[in-house]
């Protein structure tokens, strides 16, 4: 554990030349577990080893498949959270289908959570709070998004009213 090259260490190890991507996951949810011991916080070292950049992945459909295993095995299998149920339905939703019927212009997990800075939903800088959502939405779906964003509800929502019914 007290190797530079530990895979606990690796934000610091692997940051030394990847700066940028260090003080995004420095500010994850991520890293905030790996500082309170939690063995299963995911590492550099955790994801990379895996075929989920297209370096080492060139298929752009298995890409996109494993970029979802490797965020839905820990939190479906290591760790149930309060947010597994979403998780679990995942595959079942529409995105999830088409994504496992081939189609790499779906949303997947970091398509929407974003990948180095990942935050808590109900963290203000999260790219899925309540209030970015129908941005994030809006990427993919720009028509419903504008269309939203005109609405009584997406006019609340901007006015600060967190009951405001949203994308999700």
């Amino acid at each position: 554990p007290n190797s530079n090259l530990h895979f606990t260490n690796s934000t610091n190890f692997c940051g030394s030349c990847h700066q940028e991507y260090k003080e995004q996951h420095i500010k994850s949810e991520h890293f905030v577990q790996l500082q309170k011991h939690e063995p299963n916080a995911p590492t550099c070292i955790y994801c990379h080893r895996q075929p989920i950049t297209a370096k080492k992945e060139p298929d752009k459909v298995k890409l996109k498949q494993n970029q979802e295993k490797i965020c839905l095995n820990c939190h479906l299998v290591t760790n149930q959270t309060k947010y597994s149920k979403s998780l679990i339905n995942y595959e079942e939703s529409v995105h999830g289908r088409a994504i496992l019927k081939g189609n790499i212009f779906a949303a997947g997990c970091i398509d929407c959570h974003g990948v180095h800075d990942l935050q808590k939903a109900n963290s203000p800088n999260s790219s899925v709070s309540r209030e970015k959502i129908p941005d994030v939405c809006g990427k993919c779906h720009v028509t419903i998004a504008q269309e939203y964003k005109a609405s009584i509800h997406g006019q609340s929502l901007k006015k600060g009213n967190k009951d405001a019914p949203g994308c999700t």
